[in-house]
């Protein structure tokens, strides 16, 4: 990749809470462009986070940035060397380098039913945001997961270059604090480089606070199955009524 045409978006997340998310952006890495194009950049990104407050907005954030970097890098290459084009593939670093081809394998947890709620985890080795989106959209892929009651998911991701950075994020998808809760275990475990969606297929019953317990516990088994967890002895017991267990861990 040429050096020279690159842009590194940097997120920074602030602490969950029960009511509100502090996102922050920032545009480093990027010498090819004008001190007027990064401002008009980053009130472009602030402009969308303000009119989707709660709303998880990265993957909009990054299209954004995307879609600036293609115009601004073609309009510059144009104004520096007449009509020589260059690939706009080549052109995109935002987060990391990947090959979009190169599609991270997906992981598929044992299943737990509770009351005829069914609840299953799916883990995928993620290095950047572009790889997050590829893991669930092929999730989604499968009818009978597009269409649970919920997926609900959390990630968190280590980037050293080009200094330290820690990206995460969760969504409940209708399963309200779910995803903040899975991001909590992600926390306490440091997992890193990680992306864990739990579907839950509802069965009529409501189940209270049991179903954090077993969403966290299909997430935590798959986790500690592909080795983010060191084993301390005994597994953690997950309480409930009438739960079964199914199928080993399958690969996608």
């Amino acid at each position: 990749m040429n050096g020279k045409w690159k842009m590194l978006l940097i997120v920074s997340t602030g602490s969950h809470s029960a009511m509100k998310t502090t996102t922050t952006s920032l545009i480093s890495s990027a010498p090819w462009m004008s001190h007027e194009d990064k401002t008009r950049l980053s009130n472009t990104l602030e402009d969308h986070y303000c009119d989707h407050l709660g709303e998880n907005i990265l993957f909009d954030w990054v299209e954004i940035a995307r879609k600036a970097l293609l115009e601004g890098t073609l309009e510059t290459q144009k104004t520096q060397a007449g009509d020589v084009l260059v690939d706009p593939v080549a052109l995109l670093e935002i987060n990391s380098e990947v090959d979009s081809t190169d599609e991270p394998e997906i992981f598929h947890g044992d299943t737990l039913e509770d009351r005829r709620s069914v609840f299953q985890a799916h883990l995928a080795e993620v290095h950047n945001l572009r790889q997050v989106e590829q893991v669930l959209n092929r999730l989604k892929t499968n009818r009978k997961i597009a269409e649970a009651t919920h997926n609900i998911w959390a990630y968190r991701i280590l980037q050293t270059e080009p200094r330290s950075v820690l990206l995460k994020d969760s969504a409940d998808d209708g399963e309200t604090y779910a995803g903040t809760r899975l991001l909590h275990l992600l926390d306490i475990l440091d997992a890193t480089n990680v992306y864990v969606v739990v579907t839950r297929w509802y069965g009529g019953t409501h189940l209270g606070p049991d179903r954090y317990k077993h969403i966290n516990k299909v997430a935590r088994d798959l986790l500690e199955c592909h080795g983010y967890i060191k084993k301390q002895g005994s597994a953690t017991n997950t309480k409930g009524k009438s739960k079964k267990r199914n199928s080993p861990s399958k690969r996608n």
